[in-house]
């Protein structure tokens, strides 16, 4: 099971912090750091669902102890894969998630 800390204010103060001063209040955007199942990101463009994915892997590597399990992500444009990577990279967590089995 996929494991998420409970998206209290201070932890998304933190995530927001921590992803370079973004903010995760909106509802929708709680909506989908929650979810534990696959699910798709449908918005225009310049909407933030970039930094939302990046958002959901960084709260995602806070408990991930796997090895041999992974997360993929998939999209359409390598830009928002050069987006997502950059992100993870900063992030004191999430950088693991660059590296197999992910």
């Amino acid at each position: 099971m996929i494991d998420i800390p409970d998206l209290t204010p201070e932890l998304l103060e933190n995530l927001g912090k921590e992803l370079g001063g973004c903010d995760f209040t909106d509802a929708n955007q709680k909506t989908f750091l929650e979810l534990r199942a696959s699910s798709d990101v449908q918005a225009v463009p310049g909407n933030g669902k970039t930094t939302l994915l990046a958002a959901k892997l960084a709260l995602l590597s806070r408990n991930w102890r796997s090895r041999t399990q992974g997360v993929c992500v998939m999209s359409h444009t390598n830009a928002a894969r050069d987006e997502v990577e950059k992100s993870l990279m900063k992030h004191p967590t999430a950088s693991a998630f660059l590296s197999y089995p992910h």
